[in-house]
């Protein structure tokens, strides 16, 4: 939990915001520590408070501009959903996955990636799901199945955008993952040659596309972290009784505060979540 709920999402968001904003690292983790413990502090109904509220924000800021990128390179639209579809169902793929070295690393990539997407995916969303008061635990049980396709509907979007402009993934992105879409939404306000070099900016729109995303990173990764947080306290004090809540919670808001300093590629945790 400290691991993929914390370190690394904090330490993705603090280096998005740096490198939007120009800001060090260490105030950005401050702040989603500070933020953090205030919300967790209040036990799971603040938790829940705040989550109705930030969920339907942080997936409709990014929702929108995702869809801005899509839209303002509309002609590569229908290549991205073929490269989709090729991708998917072509010769190529059908010959890796007859490789059982190719079927390993397929599935393990698989697994990361939904682990990071969704809680359900590491099967630990029901201990969230179990705190809600309801009359039917059936009905309960879509909203675990609807988190999933809200999973699916920004992966999809993130697909959508990086694959609307072809110039870039042919030309195969280097760097990070918060890197590699970071250049992807600054295709907001810039045109791609054909060998991946941006031309024609408005520095503007480049500024939202890059600014925005840099927030959008911040909120999931502050979102990533409350709802790790109660899984961590609910295990803690489930093991060693209640007396560890706030033990758990300001080691929690410490471990972020340090992130930046003990995590130099987060990306690594993915390895991990294997």
């Amino acid at each position: 939990a400290f691991a993929v709920g914390n370190l690394a999402q904090v330490s993705a968001a603090a280096t998005a915001l740096d490198a939007s904003f120009n800001i060090p690292s260490v105030a950005w983790s401050l702040l989603l520590a500070v933020s953090a413990l205030l919300i967790i502090g209040g036990g799971p109904v603040r938790i829940a408070r705040v989550a109705q509220v930030l969920f339907p924000l942080m997936v409709t800021l990014y929702g929108l501009l995702a869809l801005a990128v899509v839209l303002k390179n509309f002609g590569g639209l229908g290549g991205a959903i073929s490269s989709i579809f090729t991708g998917a169902f072509g010769f190529q793929a059908a010959g890796a996955g007859g490789v059982a070295y190719g079927f390993q690393v397929i599935v393990s990539q698989g697994l990361g990636r939904g682990i990071f997407a969704t809680s359900a995916g590491l099967g630990i969303s029901s201990i969230a799901h179990a705190q809600a008061q309801v009359d039917d635990p059936v009905r309960q049980g879509f909203w675990g199945v609807v988190e999933v396709f809200g999973a699916l509907i920004v992966s999809l979007l993130t697909a959508l955008a990086m694959l609307s402009v072809p110039s870039l993934w042919q030309n195969n992105l280097s760097g990070t993952p918060a890197e590699v879409i970071r250049t992807v939404f600054s295709a907001l306000g810039a045109n791609f040659g054909a060998n991946g070099v941006m031309t024609d900016t408005s520095d503007l729109l480049v500024t939202i596309g890059s600014s925005g995303l840099a927030v959008c990173t911040a909120l999931f990764a502050l979102a990533t972290m409350i709802a790790w947080a109660f899984y961590a306290e609910e295990a803690a004090s489930y093991l060693f009784g209640d007396s560890v809540r706030w033990p758990v919670r300001l080691m929690w808001a410490a471990v972020a505060f340090l992130a930046p300093v003990a995590v130099t590629d987060y990306s690594s945790f993915l390895g991990s979540a294997e």
